[in-house]
């Protein structure tokens, strides 16, 4: 019984990681990130498209960044625009103007001005619900592998809850 058991160990060692295991726990592309979001005007889509460029082109670290994630679009008057944010902690003079400089880097020299308030439409919003519907569908994906499924049943194996996370690329 003892050979039985490390041939099936070694076999599972030369099958790891199964392709439809892997593609389940690769990360969403960037152009899946906003779908299924809650619909928001073009104008709010936007800014969250400028907020995220932001972020991966690293033009905003730490505080600033973290006000940008958590802004929402209100309007634009010309120059100015209107946003909102519910971290009052984070709506200082400094932070403002490093955001509005990193705006500026990015082809947007504007004024912001920013109100505290209720917020619905921000990246962090956006991209928090893209990492669940991921991992709901990564979940969903590994547990249907016919691989994971065999050594469930043949070995009592299970899913550690909160064990799948993105394979960074």
């Amino acid at each position: 019984a003892q050979p039985d058991a490390q041939q099936e160990a070694q076999s599972a060692q030369q099958h790891l990681p199964h392709s439809s295991v892997k593609s389940a726990l690769d990360e969403p592309s960037q152009s899946s990130v906003s779908a299924d979001w809650p619909q928001a005007s073009q104008d709010a889509q936007r800014w969250v498209d400028r907020v995220i460029e932001l972020c991966e082109g690293q033009h905003v670290q730490a505080l600033v960044k973290e006000l940008a994630l958590n802004t929402q679009w209100l309007s634009e008057d010309g120059e100015v625009w209107m946003l909102r944010t519910d971290k009052s902690t984070l709506n200082t003079a400094s932070n403002r103007d490093k955001l509005q400089e990193a705006l500026s880097q990015i082809g947007h020299a504007v004024e912001l001005r920013i109100e505290v308030g209720p917020l619905t439409h921000t990246a962090s919003i956006r991209l928090a619900a893209e990492h669940a519907r991921w991992l709901e569908e990564a979940q969903k994906k590994v547990l249907a592998d016919p691989y994971v499924q065999t050594l469930m049943r043949e070995f009592g194996a299970h899913i550690v809850p909160g064990s799948i996370k993105p394979i960074k690329q």
